[in-house]
């Protein structure tokens, strides 16, 4: 239902793919800048990956539509991208680093284990990388008796 509406759902990202482009995106700062009341901290026709700025907390990044990886700012849709092209590497099957990622994210090679880290991704001693699971931790039972009773 939601990919009827336009939802893209991605591994790491939930975004809207028709409000990235240049017209929402200038609606869109203009809404954060004064809702925060200072301007955003992205230029007015921002390339989809840009270095970000540290004085600026990541969720203003988010609400325009780009991630914060590392030391880059990188837009929703490309996030999604590299992950595709990167597909589920496991121990047995890890992924290869490519001189492609490194011109998608705008960065040199040795950068895009940096920018892949936050998303899960362990870079091997081989130079591979395999996606770490998270463990979910398990609901307590007092925690599930609320959920219960709450039903």
């Amino acid at each position: 239902m939601l990919r009827r509406l336009g939802v893209s759902l991605g591994r790491s990202v939930v975004h809207l793919p028709a409000t990235l482009g240049p017209r929402s995106l200038v609606i869109r700062q203009a809404l954060a800048t004064v809702y925060w009341g200072e301007p955003s901290p992205l230029p007015a026709d921002p390339p989809p990956v840009l270095v970000a700025d540290r004085s600026v907390p990541k969720d203003r990044y988010r609400v325009l539509g780009y991630l914060v990886l590392g030391q880059r700012a990188i837009r929703a849709d490309l996030v999604e991208r590299v992950e595709r092209r990167l597909g589920r590497p496991t121990e047995e099957a890890p992924a290869l680093l490519s001189a492609e990622l490194g011109r998608w994210l705008d960065c040199p090679v040795r950068e895009v284990a940096e920018i892949l880290r936050p998303l899960g991704y362990r870079r091997r001693s081989d130079g591979s990388f395999t996606r770490v699971r998270s463990r979910r931790r398990r609901a307590r039972p007092a925690t599930r008796a609320k959920q219960a009773a709450a039903q």
